[in-house]
């Protein structure tokens, strides 16, 4: 895999034009662009990194046919063209006080992206994999011993595998328009669909005021329960092991883990 992040070739192939930086990140460089019908688009110029972490995001996003994410419009190896959503995140609606409002809107999500469909999903990573950092490289913290052998039992005991989004948050979910609020950047996982809600409950992130506040885990538990048949304490059981995933990745990254730790802790004490 290489490295293209310079958009000309994919602004060429297909025939876009007037590129406006939006984001770099590890993965990629984002911009918006403007397709041969004068319609908005998203154009993700994909790293190495990007480009292994990304590819099977890429074929759910087009399994899920715009229901409750972003339309996939052309893919290649290195690029993914997007529909364009640019109407700010649920972040936002959560700063204004709306965090109630915005755990609607992501259960509305969730039932659409975990809505059954005719055709076949693509080829995606099983969950097991994704806590492969926390159950084969825990670190010596006893809280964290324990989301791993937690992650453990959740994993061993799932009746049912769904194609997940696999990164569900406040931040990845963006308002578009008419077509309502829609999910971007899958990981394109295939588990337990409960697991698509557990990284909710650590975000959004830099709002500990809010993410840690007396109430707010139960709140979350009580209405994804209620919204999508989940069971509650399933729920507060994947929200504590995926704390515990996000903590090990932080502290892999050199990161402070006080904040995912702290929440993990305030699981811990509801399950």
């Amino acid at each position: 895999m290489i490295d293209d992040v310079d958009p000309a070739s994919h602004l060429e192939r297909w025939r876009l034009s007037d590129p406006q930086l939006i984001a770099c990140t590890p993965t990629s460089t984002v911009y918006q662009v403007v397709q041969p019908d004068g319609a908005a688009a998203i154009l993700k110029c994909l790293t190495g990194i990007g480009q292994a972490d990304e590819a099977l995001g890429a074929g759910l996003l087009d399994w899920y046919g715009g229901d409750g994410a972003v339309r996939l419009i052309a893919v290649s190896a290195t690029a993914h063209l997007l529909e364009c959503a640019d109407g700010g995140s649920l972040v936002e609606v959560v700063r204004q006080g709306g965090d109630d409002e915005a755990t609607g809107i992501i259960c509305d999500v969730v039932h659409q992206l975990h809505a059954a469909r005719l055709k076949p999903p693509p080829a995606l990573t099983p969950l097991r994999q994704r806590f492969r950092v926390l159950l084969q490289e825990t670190p010596d913290h006893a809280l964290l011993r324990e989301a791993a052998r937690e992650a453990e039992t959740l994993l061993a005991s799932a009746d049912v595998a769904l194609p997940l989004h696999g990164d569900l948050h406040h931040g990845n979910i963006l308002a578009g328009g008419a077509r309502g609020w829609l999910a971007i950047d899958p990981k394109g996982l295939l588990g337990d669909p409960v697991y698509d809600l557990g990284n909710v409950f650590l975000n959004p992130v830099g709002l500990d005021h809010v993410v840690q506040a007396p109430g707010r885990i139960d709140r979350l538990a009580d209405r994804f329960a209620a919204a999508l048949g989940f069971e509650r304490d399933r729920l507060l059981r994947f929200a504590f092991a995926h704390a515990g995933l996000a903590t090990c990745w932080t502290l892999a990254d050199g990161g402070d883990s006080t904040a995912s730790l702290e929440v993990a802790r305030l699981i811990a004490q509801r399950r």
